[in-house]
């Protein structure tokens, strides 16, 4: 612009000390080399206003090669305000390397504030060939914080991408941390359609079935999931898990509600698949039962079919041909050593009770399928002390009609090895007079002794 503004579409007005611009394709055309284009040094209320009587196409255009398109190096409340309506407040739409960058330079309070009512705060419609929103520096505090209160979600992920959230860096602390109070902290609503085997898990996944993630040598505690709450219920329940699975159809799979795989392939100190612990360390009313493992099976309804069983519990022990072990195996063993005070109740290694009434129990206990390789059914090992009865039988005011019922062929109804005189209830060479015998059997009725004479053949005289 130059200084003869007689042919120019320029206009100053000396009355309002303003500067109007007739018809012109060009409003403003510089030229020549210069150090301001356009320079407002006094103060003022708006240095450059567009206002809506202005219905153009482009408001403010910047279409040569400069190094910074708009530069604003000093002090502002607003750098920038878009105060009226609009369909894009900025537009880019020719190519760059950074759309919109806020340098280290800026050592305000906030990047980017979005305070208004619209009904998205940042869309991302387009295909982006990396990362939609990429945070590759460091934040103090949070690389996404959501203070305010989210009516519906905090964080939606409702395309359908690959992964809806992927953490691939390493987190100092906790890769997903929930320090708020929350209905549901993690509710998976929808049905998961993953079902592909072993080595897809449909909810949760830390490793496969096949491919084990590989820690290497711990050189302290390693836990895989950790609780530890504290709670008071009132005629309620208070737990940790809650894994229920109802069949929907008719179907020749397996459901296991929990399923514990222990593999040991090297020395180590202790094995256990599954681990159950109740500690009582105050005074407390037991109102209720305590148990370290609780499992219950009703049948409720229906007509059951089949050839399989129903179990409470059942234990399968598997040693293969080739493998050799030097240590007794067990099917279930009952450690009772730790009781060290006497107790008001009874202590009992395995109980099974027997209701009257409506019960319908065949067996307390039954041993079935006994190959001729075992030594014995069942073992009395008592040579760590001595106990003042191996078998008890408290009738009370029932009637017992057989103590011991044999509808099998049995070869001796008992066997005693030989020994000294006495050994095994047995006493050795204890005739009878006029009567083939040659042992006898000592029996205890109300603290006195009493003998049961046993015969050295079947020929023995009336």
């Amino acid at each position: 612009m130059g200084t003869n503004l007689r042919y120019s579409p320029l206009r100053w007005d000396v009355r309002t000390k303003k500067l109007y611009m007739g018809q012109a394709t060009v409003g403003f055309n510089i030229n020549g080399a210069f150090t301001d284009g356009i320079k407002i040094d006094a103060d003022g209320t708006t240095g450059v206003n567009i206002t809506s009587s202005f219905t153009g196409t482009t408001g403010f255009l910047l279409a040569g090669t400069a190094t910074t398109g708009v530069s604003i190096t000093g002090a502002c409340t607003t750098p920038v305000s878009i105060t009226g309506a609009f369909t894009t407040g900025i537009s880019i739409a020719a190519d760059g390397t950074t759309a919109i960058g806020v340098t280290n330079a800026f050592t305000g309070t906030t990047m980017l504030s979005l305070a208004g009512t619209a009904a998205d705060g940042i869309i991302i419609s387009g295909a982006c060939s990396d990362n939609g929103i990429e945070i590759s520096g460091t934040c103090t505090d949070a690389a996404i914080d959501i203070q305010g209160t989210q009516t519906a979600a905090g964080l939606l992920v409702s395309g359908t991408a690959a992964d809806g959230i992927v953490i691939s860096g390493a987190c100092s602390d906790n890769g997903i941390e929930i320090s708020g109070a929350c209905g549901t902290a993690i509710d998976i609503s929808a049905v998961q359609t993953d079902e592909t085997g072993w080595d897809n898990a449909a909810v949760i996944k830390h490793g496969t079935y096949s491919t084990a993630l590989a820690y290497g040598t711990q050189t302290d505690h390693l836990v895989m999931n950790s609780m530890h709450i504290t709670a008071g219920a009132t005629g309620k329940y208070v737990m940790g898990d809650i894994c229920m699975i109802e069949t929907s159809a008719t179907s020749t799979g397996y459901f296991v509600g929990n399923y514990a795989y222990l593999v040991v392939a090297h020395t180590v100190g202790a094995a256990i698949a599954l681990y159950a612990e109740v500690d009582v360390t105050a005074t407390a009313a037991l109102n209720g039962n305590v148990q370290g493992l609780y499992c219950e099976i009703n049948v409720d309804a229906g007509t059951i079919t089949g050839a399989g069983k129903i179990s409470g519990i059942t234990v399968e022990v598997d040693v293969e041909s080739g493998a050799t072990v030097a240590q007794p195996i067990h099917g279930i063993e009952v450690d009772m050593r730790g009781i060290k005070v006497d107790v008001a109740g009874e202590t009992i290694g395995i109980k099974v009770t027997m209701a009257d009434g409506s019960n319908y129990l065949d067996y307390g206990m039954q041993f079935s399928n006994c190959f001729n390789t075992a030594t014995a059914v069942i073992n009395f090992d008592l040579t760590q002390g001595a106990t003042a009865c191996v078998l008890l039988v408290e009738s009370g005011a029932h009637t017992i009609t057989n103590f011991i019922s044999i509808t099998g062929i049995v070869t001796n109804f008992a066997d005693f090895v030989a020994g000294v005189s006495g050994t095994h209830c047995l006493f050795a060479n204890v005739a009878i007079p006029g009567v083939n015998t040659s042992h006898a059997l000592q029996i205890d009725i109300s603290g006195t002794p009493h003998y049961i004479p046993v015969y050295s053949d079947l020929s023995w005289a009336p």
